[in-house]
């Protein structure tokens, strides 16, 4: 495809490896911040949009790039195994909010909390997410406007309160 146009690969591969970071240290760490402000809101209504850059100011943005990089890793793998991979990434779900409560945690720690507060639940956090899909779909008439004011931030406050239950009831979990 390059031919003989060695600065065309070169150029393409420091994108992809620029795109790779901002992946790793904006998209992730806002993902957890997303979480967290959802996990707030459910308690205080007023919580502020900024919470969602948390991750940044309490300066633990190394440690969550690194458990939420693994996580990305780890689920490629299992993706390859095509059942695995689908229910994996029901078990890995609840990754981002333990980081969310703790962005200073071990990822194995992570990894395990989250496997534990999964466990017998991936049925029921498959059934919500197949009704959500259900509507993102009849959402597609709408151009989207469904998604983006109503089915967006219910299944995002549907999540934080799934994590807070799961949490709740296996307290011996943490």
């Amino acid at each position: 495809l390059f031919k003989n146009s060695i600065s065309h690969s070169v150029v393409i591969f420091c994108l992809v490896a620029v795109l790779l970071l901002v992946n790793i240290f904006v998209r992730n760490i806002i993902l957890v911040g997303k979480c967290r402000y959802f996990l707030e809101h459910r308690r205080y209504t007023d919580t502020r949009p900024d919470r969602i850059l948390f991750v940044y100011k309490v300066g633990k943005t190394g440690n969550v790039a690194k458990v939420m990089f693994i996580r990305y890793i780890r689920q490629i793998l299992w993706n390859f195994t095509i059942i695995g991979g689908f229910i994996k990434s029901y078990e890995y779900s609840m990754i981002p909010y333990i980081l969310a409560e703790d962005p200073s945690i071990d990822y194995k720690e992570a990894f395990r909390l989250s496997k534990e507060l999964t466990k017998g639940e991936k049925k029921r956090i498959f059934g919500m997410d197949l009704l959500y899909f259900l509507g993102f779909a009849i959402s597609s008439f709408s151009y989207n406007l469904i998604s983006v004011f109503f089915l967006n931030p219910l299944k995002e406050c549907s999540y934080a309160e799934i994590y807070m239950t799961l949490r709740e009831v296996k307290t011996d979990v943490h």
